[in-house]
């Protein structure tokens, strides 16, 4: 539809922009426009109070500019005659339900056009919305409630096929939680998900995950861009051993001047955060050393689960990480 600040016609969509927002109504004359309430020149109304009603066209505009819509051929072959959409209109004269983002008044304008009620600017909202960079994070303990269903069947023949019990449990419950956070944050079943393999990898299509695990924890991410997640515990001696491999010459003199009791935590940390990048990055070897960590794609938070502390990091590039979910004995420190 065109819109353009000609002579409205009778039947014609018209709307006035109101501050960054458009009203819209149905032209009968300039005594008449019909309209789903009367232009929000002050937003303080119930919307329980608004009905179809008509005004002329200075109450309408409001002191703005009367745009009117030209169909284009195929919205014209769709769309009422113009007698029927003002008939529509003004059968609805009275009638309630306003809702802002539901059937506001140009759900009303193009119901009257099209039998079919929309509105562009609620469209443009949920779109922003949905497009923006997000990214979901749910972290567990476990064994927790579930069925013992794997989708999809690949992914179940992997798990099946491991012969150390304590890491099949791990990657069965692990898959679970990506169950579960696909389910409550992106309302999508699992079942509906096309999953792949690529490098060794699973990847899914329409967005990206991550997982870890260690001990009993469990972790994984969810997000529109590339992330990577992982949980490491302080109790682990090895970081002392690798922290040659892990430490960059910069983070050698950082970590030199530590104290001896802050020691442990700062590598266990720096390595959740550098295999965090590296996820992100879908790298094909892990080499800690090379792998800058003051970067700005990155959280590390601190927690504790069964009285043992573990860091979990997150990264991702161009959104803000805003929603960290724990269930079971998962606590912040």
């Amino acid at each position: 539809m065109k819109w353009s600040f000609d002579e409205p016609y009778f039947g014609a969509p018209v709307r006035v922009k109101l501050g960054e927002i458009y009203h819209y109504g149905i032209y009968v004359s300039e005594d008449e426009i019909i309209q789903f309430g009367l232009p929000p020149v002050n937003f303080k109304f119930v919307q329980s109070d608004i009905k179809v009603l008509t005004s002329d066209e200075a109450v309408f505009t409001a002191g703005g500019f009367l745009e009117v819509g030209f169909l284009d051929k195929k919205e014209a072959k769709k769309a009422r005659s113009f007698t029927d959409v003002v008939n529509f209109a003004r059968s609805k004269i009275g009638v309630g339900g306003y809702d802002i983002l539901h059937n506001n008044c140009e759900h009303f304008c193009y119901e009257c056009l099209f039998n079919e009620a929309k509105s562009s600017q609620i469209d443009a909202v949920k779109d922003a919305f949905k497009n923006r960079p997000y990214v979901y994070v749910y972290l567990s303990t476990f064994p927790f409630d579930t069925n013992k269903s794997i989708y999809p069947k690949e992914r179940k023949k992997e798990i099946d096929a491991v012969t150390n019990l304590k890491v099949k449990e791990e990657k069965f419950y692990v898959w679970k939680l990506l169950e579960k956070i696909l389910c409550d944050k992106k309302d999508l079943p699992i079942k509906k998900v096309k999953f792949s393999k690529q490098n060794a990898k699973w990847v899914a299509d329409g967005f990206n995950f991550s997982l870890t695990h260690s001990k009993n924890v469990l972790a994984v991410a969810v997000a529109k861009n590339p992330v990577g997640v992982d949980i490491e515990f302080l109790d682990d001696e090895r970081f002392f051993y690798l922290k040659d491999k892990i430490l960059t010459d910069s983070e050698i003199s950082e970590y030199s001047a530590l104290p001896d009791c802050d020691k442990a935590d700062y590598l266990a940390r720096l390595w959740t955060v550098k295999e965090s990048i590296f996820k992100m990055k879908n790298g094909d070897v892990f080499k800690p050393s090379l792998i800058e960590s003051n970067v700005n794609t990155f959280i590390s938070k601190k927690y504790i689960a069964n009285d043992k502390p573990f860091y979990l990091s997150i990264s991702c590039k161009d959104a803000k990480i805003s929603l960290i979910d724990t269930f079971g004995d998962i606590h912040n420190l």
